[in-house]
């Protein structure tokens, strides 16, 4: 279910934009729906033509978001493609495959140098204005040109931060006009030195002020499922919607050994419903309202499989979710 959204803006001559209303902050900001429900309910997805960070510890479901991502962008720009710079080098064809990603609509560039990977980006944006997204897996793997021509014990310290910052400076405003979307996934480090501890990220302090939407993600245990584990998505910076509002997602292995996306939209939307007082529950039953005397089913699970089967139900759960102006706030 990934759709486009766009909130209007009016231009005028000379470049001048007049705000018609204080609840039209976000003009002129076009969003592309992730797939992941609480995500979209809350977020309304991705910006588009801006750069958007996210950031975790190994394993925490990074990539998987990411995925997630190119899989939204190719649906809702069919005529565009996706670049992936990839500096990490472990790759799983079969799991975007899982996911539904077009392999005829991904650039793929093995890459080693930041330099090389944001120029192949840049140029790509300048001549052939046909990329919807940009994908840096990851911001972590990525070395620069001084360091691969240098020796192991030659000091580095600073080179890649710098070399970002200036390639962000050239390409932000590229991105803009060709609505044109960059995700930079990065990992987080030990913050030697500094009091009391802490964590970073590498690669300086660029991606984190050109960002308009900066996400932390980290993993959990998922007590229901030896074999799965909770995504939480943590957004402390957002310039285009609201932040702060933790969501936490399944990531269910057991599907992927079924050959079906790691992610279920069906017991995502079901548990986002629960969470918002959609669905009444009465001790193990769930029904629609609490006046209601047909039960649906009893037990979470259950309910989950109930609405897999029928289809006309689960659109009416659909509707009931995402009609946000009563929901939102709820």
């Amino acid at each position: 279910m990934c759709a486009i959204m766009y909130i209007e803006r009016t231009i005028y001559h000379g470049g001048l934009m007049k705000l018609l209303s204080l609840d039209k902050i976000n003009m002129g900001i076009k969003f592309v729906e992730t797939g992941i429900p609480i995500f979209d309910y809350y977020y309304r997805g991705i910006p588009v033509g801006k750069l958007i960070s996210i950031f975790g510890a190994e394993d925490a479901g990074k990539s998987t978001f990411g995925f997630y991502v190119i899989k939204a962008f190719q649906l809702a720009f069919p005529e565009k493609q996706v670049l992936f710079l990839d500096y990490e080098k472990k790759l799983d064809p079969t799991y975007l495959e899982l996911i539904g990603v077009d392999f005829s609509k991904v650039l793929y560039a093995d890459v080693t140098t930041i330099e090389e990977g944001l120029e192949i980006a840049r140029q790509r944006m300048l001549k052939e204005n046909d990329l919807s997204l940009i994908v840096i897996d990851s911001i972590a793997g990525a070395s620069t040109g001084q360091e691969m021509k240098g020796d192991i014990e030659d000091a580095n310290v600073g080179v890649k931060a710098r070399k970002i910052s200036q390639a962000l400076r050239m390409i932000t405003g590229l991105m803009n006009e060709t609505d044109t979307t960059m995700l930079a996934i990065n990992q987080i480090r030990d913050s030697i030195g500094s009091y009391g501890g802490g964590i970073t990220t590498p690669g300086g302090h660029a991606i984190k002020h050109h960002a308009i939407l900066r996400m932390f993600i980290t993993q959990a245990k998922w007590k229901e499922k030896s074999d799965g584990q909770l995504m939480n998505i943590h957004v402390n910076k957002n310039h285009a919607g609201p932040k702060g509002i933790k969501t936490t997602v399944h990531i269910d292995s057991s599907r992927v050994w079924k050959g079906l996306p790691p992610i279920n939209p069906v017991m995502e939307t079901t548990a986002l419903a629960v969470e918002k007082g959609l669905l009444h529950r009465a001790g193990s039953w769930y029904k629609w309202t609490p006046e209601s005397e047909d039960n649906i089913a009893q037990g979470f699970d259950a309910l989950v499989i109930y609405f897999e089967e029928n289809k006309e139900d689960y659109q009416k759960l659909l509707d009931m979710v995402y009609n946000r102006e009563e929901n939102i706030d709820g």
